[in-house]
């Protein structure tokens, strides 16, 4: 699959900890193998390093497609979101191509029962991400972290389709994507400050549930990262945003 990969000056750089206020921050990313190599018999052997995971034993999995990594739309929705570790891995040439979002940990209502020790996103350094359409987006559920660890050489990048296929021909525009929600259980004006351990409140543009008592919450790490065509208007005053934390 032949692309043209036009980078645009105008993307936002984000180097952040993702973080409450007043916590301590003592990371480890989680190592996943994503290699799954074969012989076909005729002395070759495919190594196919997109990300994976199984469902009452079945495997799902993107597909390799020249450079790229495609996976399908039942890899991960709204509905069924990937509820264990992944990691995606550099593709030199090539990007990680989700046509309909890629959801991590269950969103789940009830504050109280939410699992804490959600899944983990991990995406390695230089590593390109890319999505089909407006209302596709990143969605790190409560409980769930994402490991997002560039670095000044080799910047992980989140992006549209149409930017890999040489299409995008305004380095200002926007709304290609979804962008990168990050659900939390920080303390947020808009709920009973008396009842705070039962807070929950709905996200625009079907960004979930967030909403808690703990400014120590930790959802990970965001640094040398790049998010570039994003933002999505789903209706009037429903949005989403390149860059959405929530609580």
């Amino acid at each position: 699959m032949n692309r043209t990969k036009a980078f645009a000056l105008s993307a936002l750089t984000a180097s952040m900890f993702l973080a409450g206020c007043g916590g301590d921050i003592n990371l480890t990313p989680t190592s996943i193998d994503n290699s799954n190599t074969t012989n076909n018999g005729g002395g070759t052997t495919d190594t196919n390093n997109c990300a994976s995971y199984e469902v009452s034993g079945t495997q799902v999995r993107g597909e390799k497609i020249g450079a790229d990594c495609v996976y399908p739309r039942s890899f991960s929705t709204p509905e069924s979101p990937v509820m264990t570790d992944i990691r995606l891995v550099e593709l030199p040439g090539g990007a990680h191509i989700f046509p309909n979002g890629l959801y991590i940990g269950e969103n789940v209502e009830a504050t109280a029962s939410v699992n804490r020790d959600g899944p983990t996103l991990t995406i390695d350094a230089g590593a390109t991400v890319a999505f089909e359409d407006g209302d596709a987006f990143i969605r790190i559920a409560r409980g769930a972290d994402i490991m997002a660890d560039g670095n000044r050489n080799a910047p992980i990048t989140f992006t549209s389709v149409q930017e890999l296929d040489g299409l995008v021909t305004n380095p200002n525009a926007r709304g290609l994507w979804g962008g990168v929600v990050i659900n939390g259980f920080g303390i947020s004006n808009k709920c009973d400050q008396n009842d705070l351990a039962n807070c929950v409140l709905q996200g625009e543009g079907g960004a979930g549930f967030y909403g808690g008592d703990d400014n120590t919450d930790n959802s990970g790490v965001m640094r040398y990262v790049l998010v570039k065509y994003a933002g999505y208007e789903v209706s009037l005053d429903n949005e989403l945003n390149g860059i959405t934390f929530n609580a």
